[in-house]
């Protein structure tokens, strides 16, 4: 069903387009994308995020982290440097939004 489904954002006009569209340069990703990185303990899931924050500036208009134990340092480094556009939630009360 993809296959046959237009990619209508694609089709707009550039007048019409925002910023958000295009690709993160330094990644070789899309903006628009959502992501959710799963793995065991000490599988670099932190290093992973940071890695994709730092060489994406000015894409991200907030930052959802849903961790088991979310007093880490670089946690703490992430809220303290993203003030306003990250939020840490606890892996047990994640957030909950309506559709």
């Amino acid at each position: 069903m993809i296959d046959i489904t237009p990619d209508f954002g694609g089709l707009l006009p550039k007048e019409f387009k925002s910023q958000s569209y295009g690709d993160i340069k330094n990644l070789d990703i899309k903006k628009l994308f959502r992501m959710i990185i799963l793995g065991p303990s000490f599988s670099g899931k932190n290093n992973l995020v940071f890695y994709i924050l730092r060489n994406s500036p000015n894409v991200f208009s907030h930052l959802h982290i849903i961790a088991r134990n979310p007093n880490q340092e670089l946690y703490n480094y992430i809220k303290e440097k993203l003030k306003g556009f990250c939020t840490i939630y606890e892996s047990d009360a994640p957030p909950m939004w309506q559709y």
